[in-house]
Formats: C-alpha cells, sequence, structure tokens
C-alpha cells in the first residue's frame, strides 16, 4: 500500500493535474496522509494500524480461465484506522480525569492512590 500511495502522489506531482480542484485536492490530501501514516515508524506492523477494503457494490462478469459468470466488486471502500498516539488535549484530558478519579476514591487522604503501593506500606 505505501508503494501505491507514493506512485499515487508522485505521479500527481509530475502530471498536469490542477490541485486546486476541489475533487483533486481532496483527493490529494487524503493520499499524502495515507503516506504519511503508513510511512510513520518505518513499517507497517502491530495493532495501531489497520486497512480495511469493505466492497460496496458487486458485479456480474465473465471468469476468463472458467468462462462461467461471477461476481466482482464494482465499487469498494477503502478505510485507515489508526492510533496510539496521545494529542496535547488528550495528555490534558487523561490528567484531569487522573485527578478527578483520586480525589473521589481518596478524599481525605494525604497519601491517597499511594497507600496501595506495596513499598509504601
Amino acid at each position: 500500500m505505501l508503494d501505491i500511495t507514493q506512485e499515487i502522489i508522485e505521479e500527481f506531482y509530475t502530471s498536469n493535474l490542477r490541485i486546486h480542484n476541489d475533487n483533486t485536492g481532496e483527493t490529494f490530501s487524503k493520499h499524502l496522509q495515507l503516506f504519511s501514516v503508513l510511512k510513520k515508524g518505518g513499517h507497517f506492523e502491530g495493532i495501531n494500524r489497520k486497512i480495511q477494503l469493505k466492497p460496496l457494490e458487486w458485479s456480474k462478469d465473465i471468469d476468463l480461465a472458467t468462462k462461467e459468470p461471477v461476481e466482482v466488486v464494482s465499487k469498494g471502500l477503502f478505510i485507515l484506522k489508526w492510533g496510539g498516539e496521545l494529542t496535547h488535549s488528550g495528555t490534558e484530558q487523561a490528567e484531569e480525569l487522573g485527578t478527578i478519579f483520586r480525589n473521589q476514591v481518596y478524599p481525605q487522604e494525604n497519601e491517597g492512590i499511594l497507600r496501595l503501593h506495596s513499598t509504601y506500606r
């Protein structure tokens, strides 16, 4: 997928397509985003990135080898999912929720959650 995306981006740069066209510009920006997500980390493994291809429409076609009718995907949806990176606001929200949780669970204690740690006891 990374190689295909890189080829498409290079084709955008080398061709005379106008990126200012709304549809072309939106497609180009999506390819740039896809490229940056796939390139992140230098390799594509683990659970932090996933690509899904979902069929939306099917059509009948003839299989050239068997000469029998088969259904093929005529329209599909490309889905890219990635995560595992906290934004600045996500970090602030996590710290704020942790403070609220600690204050609700241990409201009057000075040592708070530290008392649960084995070295503190």
